[in-house]
């Protein structure tokens, strides 16, 4: 299951580790591993009924969604719905902690959005990718994040 890793750990298979100078958490639904690509999950039944995952490389467009909160604490549009998503990764690179929702509600700086601390990163590709808008917000206008969207 994957879950927002905070400062001091990184995700992976084991949930465990330790991250270096420079390096940043990352949440990544759909995979155990921390490895970002455009990849695509094709499940493979083997003869004595267990199951194996290929991952077989993609060809995509990366679009650059990267901004700014434009008023703090207001819920801002990060991402249109698009049915032709991929990929998404949403990296907070300002100085507080920021929040993204999915579907046409506004994020909110608590429960039920998902929190992004400084420097985290969130990841959704191949086998679990949402379609629908994503909602962002911070608590400071001009805060960055960097955002990218694969089709």
């Amino acid at each position: 299951m994957a879950r927002n890793v905070g400062a001091g750990s990184t995700q992976g298979p084991t949930d465990e580790g330790t991250l270096a100078s420079g390096e940043f958490p990352i949440l990544i639904a759909g995979k155990s591993s921390a490895t970002a690509g455009a990849t695509k999950a094709v499940p493979t039944v083997n003869p004595d009924g267990s199951f194996n995952s290929t991952l077989i490389a993609q060809a995509v467009t990366w679009t650059d969604r990267s901004s700014t909160i434009t008023a703090g604490g207001t819920s801002q549009q990060l991402m249109a719905a698009n049915t032709s998503r991929k990929e998404l990764f949403i990296q907070n690179s300002g100085a507080a902690a920021l929040w993204i929702n999915f579907g046409a509600g506004a994020a909110v700086q608590s429960q039920p959005s998902i929190k992004l601390e400084v420097s985290a990163a969130y990841l959704e590709e191949a086998s679990i990718i949402t379609t629908q808008a994503i909602q962002i917000i911070g608590p400071t206008t001009g805060q960055a994040f960097t955002a990218k969207e694969a089709t």
